[in-house]
């Protein structure tokens, strides 16, 4: 009997069962939108590390001007 009732809810499971791939093309949709995420952060990131050497260069560049110009003056 028990036998009877474990196989019928087993089958019952097993029709009550859809293969929808709804997960799937949720975790497709979820990877695209990371993949979009993380594109939009590499780009901010380059931007502002460009900006950032930029303004090192331009500083170093008047460093070096202000350090000729003093020589300049002494000689």
């Amino acid at each position: 009997m028990k036998q009877c009732v474990l196989f019928s809810l087993l089958v019952l499971s097993l029709a009550a069962c859809d293969n929808s791939a709804k997960v799937e093309s949720k975790a497709d949709s979820l990877k695209q939108e990371l993949d979009t995420s993380l594109g939009k952060i590499k780009d901010s990131v380059k931007a502002k590390g460009e900006r950032t050497l930029d303004a090192v260069k331009a500083k170093i560049d008047d460093l070096r001007s202000v350090k000729d110009s003093v020589r300049d003056t002494l000689k």
